[in-house]
Formats: C-alpha cells, structure tokens, sequence
C-alpha cells in the first residue's frame, strides 16, 4: 500500500502543473511538489491551512472554489489568473476541479496558461493590425470616388454663392431668389456633409461600438455613400431590391458597413474586368427571414468557380492581381459576422451572390 502511495505521489509531483486536494471548508489536505516550489515552501507547511493562507491567492480562485463545493457539478473548468509569492506577479491558469469522498473533498489541477494567453494577446493585435490595413486599403480605394462626390456639391456651392454675391450687388434684388439660392446652398453642404461624416464613421475603429439597434437600410445607405460614385465612374448600374424597408438589427453598424462596403468593392471589381459595359449591374437585396435578416450583394460577373470558392475565405487567398487586393477582406468580414452571431456566406448558384445574414435579436 505504501509502494502505491508513493507511486502516486510520484506521479503527482511530476505533473507539469499544481495539483492541491481540498476539503469543502477550503482546508489544504495536500499538494504536489509543483504548487509548494511556486510558493518557496514544502509540502507538508500546507496541510490544514486554508487556501489564500500564503497571501498571494486570487479573490477569483478563493470563491471559484466556493462556488465549486457549493454547487452539484462533479466537474468544473475555469481560466484566471493567478498571483503565488515566489515570482510575487500574475500568470493565467488553467484549473481543472473534481469532487470525490461524495463531494465533501476536490483535486485541483492547475496548469499555467500564461505563454499561451500571451501569444493569444500577440495574436489578436496582430488581427487587430491586418483589419486595419484592410481598412485603409478599402479607405484609399474610396479616396478618389469621395472626392468625385465631393467635387459636385462643392461646385454646386461655389457656382450659386458667386452667383448669389452677383444679385446681392445689384441695387435691387427678389428676396425670394436670394432665399432660393440659399436653399440650394444649403442643399449642396448637406450633401457633403453626408458623405464626409459617412468616410469619418468608417475611418475609425467601430469594433468596440455598442451593439445598438439600428435601421438596415440607413447601414447600406452608409455603404452606398461611400462607393457610389465608383459605380458610376465605372459605368456599373446599381440595383435596389426591396430596400424599403423599416427592418432594425442590433449591431456595430460601423463594422457592418465595412463588410457591405468590401462586397461592394469586391464586385465592382469583378463586374469591370470580365463584363462588356452593357452587362455591367451590382445588385443589393433585402430579405426578411423572420429571426434575422439577409443582405445580399451579388453581379453580373462570370462567377466563382468550384476550385475558388472552396478557398474564397482564406487568409491571404485573393483572385486579384499582385498589389490589387490584400486578400483578407472576406476573412476580416466573417470574423465580423461572426461577432455578430450573424454569417457571410457564398450562395451555390452561378451568380456570384454574397449572402451577409444578421439575427434580429442577440443572445448573450
């Protein structure tokens, strides 16, 4: 019997982790090697002491195990960090509890994290870096088509505000002119307005936004104003379908606007090289599907093949020419949906057809 028990307890301090068995009072019964040499002591100093005893235990571990003995699961799992006093600084582990003696006693393993929730950390600013870039990508495309939208209104601007200095010199003048170029004036302003303050919304970072219920129609409009005079430079015909509608999501419309705004580009994109200007059209359609909702954007190209759509959501996978496209617009656009507990997905039809779908409620 003492031959097993030293076996075992030779296994125990060889686990790569802190192994500790305590009683529903929070009373160490023992530990392994591991946990004692984290906290510079030996193991038998733990016995009888109550957990946190050291001085170094989190709040969070204390009443983790509370909740443990105090509810009916056999099983818990839990992340969190940790503070022992050896290193005296806070490291993430992985603990893994387990009731036995009917519940009156549990084994906890700890296995330290730390590395990897640092890598986890890493990765997610490189993410956050790549979404980025995509967005300035998709800004410096937009650059030109927003100084085309710009360029009307502001001429507009100029022309009647010579004009309305031009009968303002004159000694007599209609007072209803002058209030109708004002009114004009005013027209075309707003219109830039609009546009500067849709490439504002879009230029910043939306990814921390609220989630806010928000008319789908006003999030496409959105979109629309910052691409729509690439369409028509293009020469490509935009086509509404049942747009009209009061339908609201809860949602980051700023992050919404960049996945409708990349399908857009996509498509424009697509439509210009492999279509005569006769059959160039992009079409935005609406669907109700009573628990959520779908935007799809699809074109008059020639399609994705088999071999391509299998890969069309890959990191770094791009159709485009070298230096044209980045490649990660349609990853970055599902990670968003995905967020959003919505999907992206490619519709198995000829057309090429982007199917953006969004719950109308959001489960938390």
């Amino acid at each position: 019997m003492r031959t097993d028990l030293e076996q075992l307890r030779a296994v125990l301090d060889a686990i790569p982790g802190y192994v500790s068995w305590i009683s529903s009072d929070l009373v160490y019964l023992g530990v392994n090697e591991g946990l004692a040499r984290a906290n510079n002591m030996s193991p038998s100093e733990f016995l009888g002491k109550e957990i946190g005893f050291v001085g170094g235990a989190s709040s969070g571990f204390t009443k983790l195990i509370k909740d443990f003995f105090a509810s009916k699961a056999e099983h818990v799992s839990s992340v969190m960090p940790v503070k022992f006093a050896l290193s005296g600084e806070d490291a993430w582990y992985s603990f893994s509890l387990s009731k036995y003696d009917s519940g009156s006693k549990a084994v906890v393993v700890g296995i330290d994290v730390t590395e990897l929730k640092k890598a986890q950390a890493i990765i997610e600013e490189q993410r956050l870096q790549i979404a980025s870039s995509s967005k300035m990508s998709a800004l410096g495309e937009m650059a030109a088509s927003v100084t085309h939208e710009l360029s009307s209104p502001l001429t507009v601007i100029s022309g009647f505000a010579d004009y309305l200095k031009f009968v303002l010199s004159k000694p007599t003048f209609d007072q209803r002119e002058i209030l109708d170029l004002i009114e004009k004036i005013i027209t075309a302003a707003n219109h830039a307005s609009v546009t500067i303050d849709g490439f504002r919304r879009f230029s910043r970072d939306g990814s921390r936004d609220p989630f806010e219920m928000t008319p789908v129609r006003q999030i496409i409009d959105n979109a629309l104003i910052l691409c729509r005079e690439k369409f028509k430079i293009r020469q490509i015909d935009l086509r509404s379908i049942n747009l009209d509608s009061d339908l609201r999501v809860p949602c980051q419309a700023t992050q919404i606007v960049q996945v409708l705004l990349n399908l857009f580009n996509n498509a424009i994109d697509a439509v210009e090289e492999f279509c005569e200007e006769d059959q160039r059209w992009v079409g935005i359609e609406l669907v109700d599907r009573g628990a959520a909702i779908e935007i799809r954007v699809r074109d008059s190209g020639p399609g994705i093949p088999p071999a391509v759509r299998s890969q069309i959501m890959q990191p770094f996978y791009t159709t485009k020419p070298a230096g044209k496209g980045t490649g990660i617009g349609l990853t970055i656009s599902r990670r968003i949906m995905e967020a959003h507990q919505g999907t992206l997905t490619l519709d198995s039809g000829q057309e090429t057809c982007f199917i953006v779908m969004i719950p109308k409620t959001r489960s938390h």
